[in-house]
């Protein structure tokens, strides 16, 4: 919380939050996570949640946390970070697109294509941060929102519908 208004007085328009690592194996987890989140949310500024992969030093939390998440006042959206789990990711678009306003990042460098056909609305990554130029980076994003899931592997199991990703103001915001 001490960060969040930090970053308010510093002049943020937004801040992003994930759980701390020793957080992880407590009791009702979910419970401290959307606390977590709520205390965030009081400081004013509108708050992106960040599921990020254990051994990066985030938290695992199942879907329906994720759900409750969105629910709450002032969580604006989600950015993933699951490593190389594409299932994770899956399940966890799906509840995001449940949330029409809700954005939604990716963190995925290495399925960054198929988690923009999965209705990621932009991307936090460190290679586009590496790419050489504004043109190289609108082309990977171009690239990515063209795919189609026909395009790829048979055997790939995906659940929900994949939608088109949409840019808004808020995640051109973000990534820049």
């Amino acid at each position: 919380v001490a960060l969040a208004e930090a970053a308010r007085a510093g002049g943020a328009s937004a801040v992003m939050v994930y759980p701390p690592s020793p957080l992880r194996g407590l009791p009702d987890l979910s419970r401290r996570v959307l606390d977590l989140h709520r205390a965030v949310v009081e400081v004013g500024l509108p708050v992106l949640a960040f599921y990020l992969y254990e051994a990066a030093g985030g938290v695992s939390y199942e879907p329906e946390t994720v759900e409750a998440l969105l629910q709450l006042d002032g969580v604006v959206g989600i950015k993933l970070a699951t490593l190389d789990s594409v299932m994770t990711f899956q399940d966890l678009a799906v509840v995001v697109r449940r949330h029409p306003t809700a954005i939604l990042l990716t963190g995925e460098d290495r399925f960054l294509g198929y988690s923009l056909a999965l209705g990621s609305h932009g991307a936090l990554i460190g290679m586009v941060g590496s790419a050489a130029g504004v043109s190289e980076r609108l082309a990977m994003i171009a690239t990515g929102r063209a795919m189609v899931v026909a395009e790829f592997p048979s055997g790939v199991r995906r659940s929900g519908t994949v939608s088109s990703p949409h840019v808004t103001r808020a995640a051109c915001s973000a990534g820049t």
